[in-house]
């Protein structure tokens, strides 16, 4: 959570023995055993940092192996998540720009849908048009999805929007 990815490597990484072979291996049983629990609620996790902004978080997770396009399987009614979101889902729709970005280079899918049928596009559209934080209201994501090969399908021209509109005519 802190963004120590070095730190979160030697976490997940095995432990030097001290010599005493079943305390290393209770060690590295307890080190799998939490690497593996981190892994298997990644979706869940990698979607609360992204949701916010915790973009150094969000490469230590992926450092120690939580897949880029894990999904978010309960989704988020308060903040609007539909189930099976992406990391990158929650980024674009909390209009966390950097952390987009990031996502984008590990290999996000661009294209992945929620199970309302919306893509990371979609929410960053409407992330500039009808979000709460209007603080962060910036065409950055909707740019960043557009050179990464997102498609605009499903985003109506004009958004309401000026300079994300001309990003989608472009």
């Amino acid at each position: 959570a802190m963004g120590d990815r070095a730190k979160a490597v030697a976490l997940a990484a095995a432990h030097p023995a001290d010599g005493d072979a079943d305390r290393d291996a209770d060690r590295d049983t307890d080190r799998d055993a939490d690497r593996d629990a981190v892994v298997a609620r990644g979706g869940a996790t990698l979607a609360e940092f992204a949701g916010i902004g915790n973009a150094a978080g969000v490469e230590a997770l992926l450092a120690v192996g939580v897949p880029v396009n894990a999904r978010h399987a309960d989704g988020d009614g308060y903040w609007g998540l539909a189930r099976e979101s992406t990391a990158l889902h929650v980024a674009a729709w909390r209009a966390r720009h950097e952390t987009v970005r990031v996502l984008i280079a590990h290999g996000a899918d661009v294209h992945a849908r929620d199970a309302d049928g919306r893509t990371p596009l979609m929410l960053a559209v409407k992330a500039c048009v009808d979000s709460y934080w209007t603080d962060t209201r910036r065409p950055d994501s909707v740019a960043a999805l557009l050179a990464a090969g997102a498609r605009p399908d499903g985003v109506a021209v004009p958004c309401g929007y000026d300079a994300v509109d001309l990003l989608l005519r472009d």
